[in-house]
């Protein structure tokens, strides 16, 4: 361990974990690498999906987190030492570390929905799938629901400019 709270040996974890969410992305956007139907449910199925499975990787990522922020608490045995615990501070280290980038990302999606909504695709070497070409131009949102999903506030059905804060 470097610090007190850090735990160098789950930087691999994490490292393959955001790969997963990355190629998941990739495969959500442009599909499996092979177009034959056998090669595709070989290649969905466990443990071949390792590598393109999100959901999982995102729930890796609770769990070492949760794991991290607890681990202070258990530094002098199997028995939480919280005497020194503040409810209210964690809550608010927490919202405050996580809310802004979060806000910036979101604010980024919005202006990109603004400037890419009505921009043709151009040829690639692979067809995007329909998700890719159809999530903002199928889904037209007023500044009203840009706000509404930015502060996760009733979330419509179809979550357009962050997709993943819907799941």
């Amino acid at each position: 361990m470097a610090n007190n709270n850090h735990v160098a040996y789950l930087d691999s974890i994490r490292g393959l974990a955001a790969m997963a969410v990355i190629t998941e992305h990739y495969v959500i956007a442009y599909g499996l690498p092979c177009r034959d139907a056998l090669c595709q449910r070989v290649l969905d199925m466990p443990p071949f999906n390792f590598w393109w499975d999100g959901g999982a990787a995102v729930s890796m990522f609770f769990v070492l987190s949760g794991m991290v922020l607890s681990l202070k608490y258990f530094r002098l045995g199997c028995h939480p030492d919280l005497q020194h615990f503040n409810l209210v501070n964690y809550t608010l280290n927490r919202l405050f570390r996580l809310w802004p980038p979060y806000l910036v990302v979101q604010g980024l999606s919005a202006a990109l929905y603004l400037a890419a909504t009505d921009v043709p695709f151009t040829d690639n070497a692979l067809p995007p799938s329909s998700w890719l070409t159809d999530i903002w131009r199928a889904n037209p949102l007023s500044a009203t629901d840009m706000l509404r999903e930015a502060m996760l506030l009733k979330l419509p059905e179809n979550v357009v400019l962050l997709p993943q804060v819907g799941h």
